[in-house]
């Protein structure tokens, strides 16, 4: 009998053992239990989240909802959720919050998406959120959409369509026997002048054909060989440009490297230049005081190279060092002493 008693207990124990290992494990998992850093995720619809629902941090779990508070903002409600994380847990700033599920028929959770932040949030911060990203909120907002298409879109287009149908109904009923008899009027009016206008059209052929003629005579061998000449001897003349348009552009950069040089000649020497200036200047003042003097004595230079030369002329042993001649008068006697023949 106490057998019996100590297997009941003990199996007791192992009971309440396994329940409680069972508790801690759903605890841990959960990401529940021990100390936590709280932060807040606001949302604009929080279908199916309740106090308790799983945080996840890209899958894996590290906390829970513990407080869901409708706010007002800019007039609509919205809800802020506090939510525990584990204690330590780093957050980068900028991380995004959204509500999803991992399958289809899965519990909603938080889910964290890490961002690429090297900065982690501080406990109590706010972390960025985003619309659900699961299929039922998708399939629910193309619903919206496809509805909207259906009350904006398709009514008033099948509305115009009818609107178009009536239109054509009335046009076919009322104008289109007129357009029947008006294209049978214009059939019938040009049928007794067709041979006239299939003359004119022969005409016209003969003359075309006589052009055509004309035109390959023109484009015999010989005139698109020289035709072909002439396009080569452009092709000729072009390049010969472009050699002496590149033979102008080097002549250009040469006189810009001489106009250069000669610039940098005269500020290096600019003040050698205006010593000079200042010289030639001085001499020219110089001179401008005494040409007046200059012309004098050259005139009277030129006088008595005049009387000198006239001189000569009449006595050349001068330049030998001979007297001069005496001027014998009508009355007068010649010396003795004297030479006739230079008297004559």
């Amino acid at each position: 009998m106490q057998n019996r008693s100590l297997n009941y207990s003990l199996l007791g124990l192992f009971v309440i053992g396994m329940l409680a290992a069972a508790i801690g494990t759903t605890v841990a998992l959960s990401g529940r239990g021990g100390a936590q850093d709280r932060y807040v995720v606001q949302f604009d619809n929080v279908a199916d989240i309740t106090f308790g629902s799983q945080v996840r941090f890209e899958g894996f779990p590290v906390g829970q909802v513990e407080e869901i508070r409708p706010v007002l903002r800019d007039g609509a409600t919205v809800f802020d959720l506090d939510i525990g994380v584990r204690e330590g847990w780093r957050i980068p700033d900028d991380s995004i919050a959204v509500i999803g599920s991992s399958t289809f028929l899965g519990a909603k959770t938080v889910e964290i998406r890490r961002g690429a932040s090297k900065t982690a949030l501080d406990p109590g911060a706010r972390i960025a959120s985003a619309p659900p990203a699961d299929m039922f909120a998708a399939m629910s907002r193309i619903a919206g959409e496809f509805g909207d298409l259906s009350r904006n879109g398709l009514r008033p287009m099948l509305s115009r369509l009818a609107g178009l149908v009536a239109h054509a109904d009335d046009l076919l009923a009322n104008d289109l026997a007129q357009l029947v008899r008006s294209l049978n009027r214009l059939a019938a009016g040009p049928h007794g002048e067709v041979p006239q206008i299939v003359t004119e059209l022969l005409s016209f052929t003969r003359e075309l054909n006589a052009t055509l003629a004309s035109m390959q005579g023109m484009l015999s061998e010989d005139n698109v060989a020289r035709v072909g000449n002439s396009v080569e001897n452009v092709e000729r003349v072009s390049r010969r440009f472009v050699e002496i348009g590149d033979s102008l552009q080097g002549t250009l950069r040469q006189v810009n490297a001489i106009v250069a040089n000669v610039d940098d000649m005269v500020q290096s020497n600019e003040g050698r230049v205006s010593g000079a200036l200042r010289d030639t200047q001085y001499v020219l003042h110089s001179l401008a005081r005494n040409i007046d003097n200059f012309n004098h004595n050259i005139s009277g230079t030129a006088r008595n190279m005049n009387e000198f030369s006239r001189l000569i002329r009449q006595n050349p042993n001068l330049l030998l060092g001979g007297s001069p001649r005496e001027e014998v008068g009508s009355g007068d006697t010649v010396p003795a002493s004297v030479n006739r023949s230079e008297v004559r």
